[in-house]
């Protein structure tokens, strides 16, 4: 099954002064149906919209919190667990360009969780990139210093994606001989 949804864009003013960010969020389910406790399995794009090239940053440990830009969060589905203060640090490759018409995946930090509960969960995810924001938790190695130059150097930017129906089901018995 192949489902494309697109999502609907605000534009922020938050770091670069009222820049324009004609993103869209685009999802491919890779199964229909989804087993109790079982991580969904979504691939999602950021698609570039616009006629000039942005540059954005792959989520990444953290952003689910909001302890370091992008921030993802999902709704709909269920929240991160207890965090341990400590975060992965900035790559070299984290901070990437899109030029128009580009998509790009975004990383696994990206995904939802899986669900405790069988039943049918509407999901939308937002992506909010602000290039200024104070980055918490203690990062287990120092950050690329010239990844973190391009990150306050990005695009600020809001995207909500449309919503997207997951279907939770019972795992399956196993059967027993006897």
């Amino acid at each position: 099954m192949r489902t494309w949804l697109v999502a609907l864009v605000l534009a922020t003013g938050a770091d670069n002064a009222q820049a324009e960010c004609p993103v869209s969020i685009e999802f491919e389910p890779l199964r229909a149906e989804v087993a109790v406790r079982e991580d969904p399995q979504i691939r999602v794009w950021l698609h570039n919209l616009g006629r000039t090239p942005i540059t954005l940053v792959q989520p990444g440990d953290g952003s689910d919190v909001g302890w370091r830009t992008p921030l993802v969060r999902w709704t709909g589905c269920c929240t991160s667990a207890v965090r341990c203060g400590n975060i992965n640090p900035l790559r070299r490759g984290e901070v990437f360009v899109l030029g128009p018409g580009e998509r790009a995946a975004l990383s696994g930090w990206a995904a939802p969780c899986g669900f405790g509960e069988p039943g049918t969960y509407r999901l939308q995810l937002r992506y909010r990139n602000e290039p200024r924001l104070q980055w918490h938790g203690t990062p287990l190695s120092p950050h690329d210093p010239a990844e973190f130059v391009r990150v306050q150097s990005s695009t600020a930017c809001e995207v909500v994606s449309e919503p997207l129906i997951i279907v939770v089901k019972e795992k399956p018995r196993r059967r027993t001989r006897g």
